[in-house]
């Protein structure tokens, strides 16, 4: 099924996925290692909610699992501790080689999001976790193909940047003071983001420091919560649960959180909101306004 995919996006701001792949085989040697604050919430959260909600399924035993984007194999692993067999597949190689010395029974893919190599109606769960949907090209696309391969009431978990979040305050404070939280963002920009449908998502670039000190701008997709009902919708797959992250922890600009060292200041200020934040990411509205969001769905036709 074709979806549109236009969504006011520009074709200078969509990744190509050679792009991606090669951001992402730079980060291969360090990306298990990066204990910012940032990622260490996020994983952990999504670890929660994945243990959280397949454990508490029925049978377990000779099911299926996909893990779209893999990276490490993070929430491989975890689908392999709860009892899944699992199925892994990435643009990177070198991420890719870092699942496989890790696990080495892991069933690992070389592909494309967009163009899934399984035949229809084959897995039980569908994971796409890490922001994968978010630096896909045609994103509409890679979700058809999940929606594809998972079997009829199959789930879905699904997390992806979120458009409504502090940091598009933190984007616009940064643009009026030179700079100073180290978005790299001009006014200009902040307002062509800011200046559409309420329900429409952007593409953006975000500066990441890499290991070796240089900073790679990362061309993301933020989607909003309407859009994805609206995708998901017309797959046939019904949104069952929704949470937010960084929602409470976004009262600090996310570049600040992604620092390699945080002080010891910050780490508690920071503890201190990520325990609020764990406490709001079910609830609205406040689900709707984080970072990033994860939603589960059932395929129903």
């Amino acid at each position: 099924m074709a979806l549109n995919t236009s969504m006011n996006d520009t074709t200078h701001e969509i990744p190509s996925v050679s792009e991606t792949a090669r951001l992402f085989d730079a980060m291969a040697g360090t990306y298990d290692k990066i204990t910012d604050l940032w990622y260490s919430h996020l994983f952990a959260t999504i670890e929660k909610i994945l243990v959280s909600h397949l454990t508490s399924t029925s049978r377990v035993t000779g099911r299926r699992a996909l893990d779209v984007g893999c990276g490490t194999g993070i929430q491989t692993q975890i689908l392999e501790r709860i009892g899944y067999e699992t199925c892994s597949i990435d643009i990177s190689s070198g991420l890719l080689n870092v699942t496989r010395r890790k696990i080495p029974s892991a069933h690992l893919f070389f592909g494309d999001a967009q163009a899934l190599p399984f035949v229809s109606n084959s897995f039980d769960v569908i994971n796409c976790c890490g922001s994968t949907l978010s630096f896909v090209p045609d994103y509409a696309h890679a979700l058809s193909e999940m929606v594809r391969v998972v079997r009829r009431k199959g789930k879905l978990f699904l997390e992806v940047e979120q458009k409504w979040n502090l940091d598009l305050f933190w984007c616009f404070l940064n643009a009026i003071s030179f700079n100073v939280f180290g978005y790299d963002q001009s006014l200009s920009t902040w307002w062509r983001h800011v200046n559409r449908p309420l329900a429409t998502g952007f593409r953006t670039e975000y500066p990441f420091p890499m290991p070796d000190g240089s900073t790679e701008y990362m061309k993301i997709r933020l989607f909003t919560l309407s859009e994805l009902h609206e995708m998901l919708k017309e797959l046939g797959v019904k949104i069952e649960k929704v949470w937010g992250i960084h929602i409470v922890t976004n009262t600090l600009p996310s570049t600040l959180l992604h620092q390699p060292n945080p002080n010891n200041l910050l780490k508690a200020t920071f503890h201190l909101l990520e325990r609020a934040d764990n406490a709001v990411r079910h609830l609205r509205p406040f689900r709707s306004l984080g970072c990033s969001i994860v939603v589960l769905g059932t395929k129903v036709r």
